[in-house]
């Protein structure tokens, strides 16, 4: 036949397959006994035992370079392809299709076209490089056999006794030694070499059906998240636990791992969707935990409000990773199409909102007492006693739950972030509140003096309240981590003991604008239309004196705009210099005498407040105690581990 030239070979070996197929017509085409995905394994043992048979009953009739079975196989593999896609249009839609039934039909398919692929198109196979127990091996049914057991072992031992045969047999061709039949034999091994690879090709027409499979991953996965977070809130006693963000990575790889088992194309891609829409809901039902904004802070509000901040860093470390992952395991069509940008967002969002609702809840104490430090007759207050009571509930609310937030943070960035977004909404309201009040006389003044004076030890000490003096082998490490907050709220405070030592000054306008330009450097009109405002001057006399300013070089402000909590003022974070003194040493002869009586009655009241500050000192213990050391990584959302702390010497 080689001699007669490929045509006649060809027609042949088409004739012999589709003789050898039409058994497998007449028992699995559309329509008959076994064409349903139920039976899908029987079609590809059908095929196993064919093979079987035909290697006893025709080896010695067909030359291997025709490689008979190859063919066959691709004839097989056109022909089942045709049935299931035929099979498979019966689902419609393609969503509500069984399942289970597909899964394993998709899963047989699989097993199919690797053992084919191994025993056809395996070049390490074909070169004899690969191991014997490296080779997969399928029983008569398509079950996978583990080579080293022993049926894996006989069934080797069976296929190496074929080969030895094999290779002592003459071949069919080695009679024939004509230059035209090894022509020939040379060319039916190229027509085999030429025949496309199997893998995928009948597994394809399974990929449009598959987001049933998809729907059905997505509510099991949803089902058990919904699950693991009503139990973890039902025994929620600390915030480093994250159970549920920690489960939901593990549901979503065991999801992507059973997915790539059976394909990575588009159904894929589409299961990937759904991951994200679980992490969306997930981020929503953080949302949900968080303490009602406006109510004042309690030990639950912290525990819920840390455990939505340590979930969402947690979700924000994994979720790069969880990408990765994905596009690397995806089908090159869809490489690069995996992004997870929005769903970083939120749980960006989701951590902010945290913060925000451990910061509104401490606010809310304070709210009732921040009125009543406005609504105080300033112009008859007539002697400095203890701290105000908006002082010393901000003491206690920070003595009380500081610690408690420390602790229950996963990261110290994000306590430090709590300090640092605490303290800029708080000075800013503070703020306000002061230059609020009208009319301040001059022990007024000395009085809101105290109330600064406390208010800047409380938020100095902040960072470190609650750490106990045993670790202060770390101290130093505390301080350089909040040297920057400590520098801020130090500058922001100085400034506003200034602008109250002018309020408390009893000066002429005109020394009291030089005091002004002198003490507040930086200081424009707007900040001078405060003090005078303070002070109770009328508007006539307010207007004439910011004349003299202008006429004095105090640079022109633009209006203060009322701050709500969490907003600030960019005038109120400029650092004051310690250029003040030097200033005064330089001022002009005719004010000398007048700015040395200021400062001599400015030395008193430093002196009187310090005497009132040491009488209240005992009643802010909680706040003495400074310090706290953090490790920087976070890897330990189930074992509930933190940073550890230690005090901090450098605000003592």
């Amino acid at each position: 036949v080689d001699a007669l030239g490929s045509s006649v070979r060809r027609k042949l070996i088409a004739k012999v397959a589709e003789i050898w197929l039409l058994p497998y017509e007449q028992l699995f085409a559309p329509g008959r006994e076994y064409a349903g995905l139920d039976t899908t394994d029987r079609r590809y043992a059908w095929l196993r035992r064919l093979m079987r048979e035909n290697e006893d009953r025709y080896d010695s009739i067909f030359p291997r370079a025709w490689a008979i079975d190859k063919h066959v196989l691709q004839a097989f593999v056109k022909k089942t392809e045709a049935h299931l896609k035929a099979e498979l249009r019966k689902i419609d839609p393609p969503d509500s299709a069984d399942v289970s039934a597909l899964v394993r039909a998709l899963r047989k398919t699989l097993d199919f076209e690797q053992e084919m692929t191994q025993k056809f198109h395996d070049a390490e196979s074909e070169s004899g490089d690969a191991k014997p127990a490296d080779k997969e091996l399928f029983d008569d049914d398509g079950n996978r056999v583990d080579p080293m057991s022993a049926q894996g072992i006989m069934m080797r031992r069976k296929h190496s006794r074929s080969s030895s045969v094999d290779s002592s047999k003459p071949s069919p061709e080695s009679a024939d030694q004509g230059s035209d039949a090894a022509h020939g034999r040379l060319e039916a091994k190229l027509d085999a070499d030429r025949l496309p690879p199997i893998k995928g090709i009948i597994s394809a027409a399974f990929e449009p059906y598959l987001t049933a499979y998809v729907k059905l991953e997505a509510e099991k996965m949803q089902e058990e998240l919904d699950q693991v977070f009503k139990d973890e809130a039902a025994n929620q006693d600390d915030a480093l636990h994250m159970t549920s963000a920690s489960s939901m990575f593990l549901l979503i790889q065991k999801s992507m791992n059973r997915c790539i088992q059976f394909t990575t194309g588009q159904a894929f891609y589409d299961l990937h969707i759904e991951f994200k829409k679980v992490l969306t809901d997930y981020s929503n039902k953080l949302d949900r935990k968080l303490p009602k904004h406006g109510r004042p802070l309690t030990a639950e509000g912290v525990i819920a409000a840390c455990f939505v901040c340590n979930s969402a860093d947690y979700c924000i470390e994994t979720i790069p990773q969880l990408a990765e992952l994905i596009d690397g395991k995806i089908n090159d069509a869809f490489r690069g199409a995996v992004d997870m940008e929005d769903e970083l967002d939120r749980f960006s969002g989701n951590l902010q909102r945290g913060l925000r609702a451990l910061i509104s809840g401490v606010h809310a104490h304070l709210d009732a007492d921040m009125s009543a430090l406005q609504r105080t007759n300033w112009a008859t207050f007539a002697e400095v006693g203890d701290n105000s009571k908006c002082v010393t509930t901000l003491s206690s609310v920070l003595v009380k739950h500081a610690p408690r937030i420390r602790e229950q943070l996963s990261q110290e960035a994000y306590f430090r972030k709590f300090c640092d977004d605490f303290a800029d909404s708080f000075v800013t309201r503070f703020q306000d509140a002061v230059f609020r009040c009208k009319k301040v006389s001059d022990m007024g003044a000395q009085q809101l003096l105290l109330d600064v004076h406390a208010v800047k030890s409380a938020l100095l000490q902040l960072p470190t309240v609650g750490t106990r003096p045993s670790d202060s082998d770390s101290g130093a490490n505390a301080g350089a981590n909040f040297s920057h907050y400590t520098k801020r709220v130090g500058a922001e405070m100085q400034r506003l003991e200034v602008i109250l030592k002018l309020v408390g000054m009893q000066l002429e306008p005109s020394i009291l604008v030089d005091n002004f330009k002198t003490l507040l450097v930086t200081g424009n009109s707007e900040d001078l239309r405060m003090v005078l405002e303070m002070k109770g001057f009328k508007k006539g006399d307010i207007q004439s004196t910011l004349r003299l300013a202008e006429q004095a070089g105090v640079p022109k402000g633009t209006p203060r705009q009322t701050s709500g909590a969490g907003s600030v003022s960019a005038s109120l974070y400029t650092n004051l210099s310690d250029a003040a003194a030097t200033a005064a040493s330089s001022a002009p002869a005719s004010g000398t005498t007048s700015f040395t009586n200021v400062f001599s009655k400015m030395s008193d009241m430093k002196e009187h407040l310090d005497k009132v500050a040491s009488t209240t000192s005992s009643g802010a213990k909680g706040l003495s105690s400074l310090g706290a050391t953090f490790q920087n990584s976070y890897n330990r959302a189930v074992s509930g581990k933190r940073y550890g702390g230690a005090p901090d010497q450098s605000n003592k």
